[in-house]
């Protein structure tokens, strides 16, 4: 059954918000231990060793640990795309999470992954049309997407 906090969609700043939260509470010169497969790449945790930065992330955003323990060994872009993540993603939420996800795999600090993340929402952000972000501007009650902060 999934939390109250799980159920809110978190959107592209949220996230970045809490992958900052994240790297915060490791030091940004933390590196997780790399993923030389990528059958290994979890979104969870490797072995018993520390949370990986979306898992953090989504531990903070408040999913339980009991939902983010079944995550072990999957990417999160095979998660999210199969819906099985244990919260509501917008789909740029997605892509900087999966981003962090993947370079913290490849071995760069928390530091790197974060901004690593930042440019692919900047990219992202980038991609969508100006009139998006007029009509998110013109009725800002009307955000079926984006979760409180």
């Amino acid at each position: 059954m999934r939390t109250e906090s799980a159920r809110r969609c978190i959107d592209i700043g949220r996230a970045l918000d809490l992958l900052q939260a994240a790297v915060d509470s490791y030091g940004p010169a933390f590196v997780y231990p790399p993923v030389a497969d990528p059958e290994h790449e979890s979104v969870y945790r490797v072995d018993d060793g520390p949370l990986t930065l979306a898992a953090h992330a989504l531990q903070l955003a408040g999913v339980p640990d009991t939902e983010l323990e079944p995550l072990r060994h999957q990417p999160l872009r095979d998660l999210h795309a199969q819906g099985l993540m244990p919260v509501r993603l917008s789909m740029g939420a997605a892509v900087v999470l999966d981003a962090a996800q993947r370079s913290q795999d490849r071995g760069r600090s928390g530091g790197e992954a974060l901004e690593e993340a930042a440019k692919v929402a900047e990219r992202y952000m980038a991609l969508l049309p100006d009139h998006a972000f007029e009509a998110v501007a013109a009725a800002p009650e009307r955000r079926p997407n984006m979760a409180p902060r």
